[in-house]
């Protein structure tokens, strides 16, 4: 490159640079006009669905920025439905005399009959959610429109 052809100089080591350069040959330096790429790295499919499986209702915290609300609703629900079967189970109980045991074991058994449907239903919408995302959901996850 010959001076002349130069109109500007390199910041970090004074070389001259021409007027379209990105980073200096020099030293590497970038200019004013580098403007690197985002780097966009999206989520994996594969990992929600292998979460959703393990892990129910807690795998939309990996998506959390667009499934945080059924996340917190569900989870809400869940803690509800337990402090409405414990209150129930220890008014029961409570309330039984020892002939009467046997009510509240059946009592006790139709409650968790009850927690284990609430369980599998939140936890087979939590695994057809991320399953049925289509890709393009997960690799641009975090993109702005």
């Amino acid at each position: 490159m010959s001076i002349a052809s130069a109109n500007k100089f390199c910041s970090a080591c004074g070389n001259a640079l021409l007027e379209t350069a990105v980073v200096c040959p020099k030293c590497g330096s970038p200019t004013a006009k580098y403007r690197p790429e985002p780097v966009h790295v999206g989520k994996s499919k594969t990992t929600a669905v292998v979460l959703a499986v393990f892990l129910g209702i807690w795998s939309w915290l990996y998506t959390y920025k667009v499934n945080a609300h059924k996340f917190w609703i569900t989870l809400s629900l869940a803690i509800a439905l337990l402090v409405t079967i414990a209150i129930v189970v220890f008014q029961e109980y409570l309330a039984t005399t020892y002939e009467s045991q046997s009510q509240l074991e059946a009592l006790g058994d139709i409650l968790n009959g009850v927690w284990q449907i609430f369980a599998f239903a939140t936890w087979l919408w939590a695994l057809l959610d991320n399953a049925t995302k289509p890709q393009s959901f997960y690799s641009n996850y975090g993109r702005k429109p």
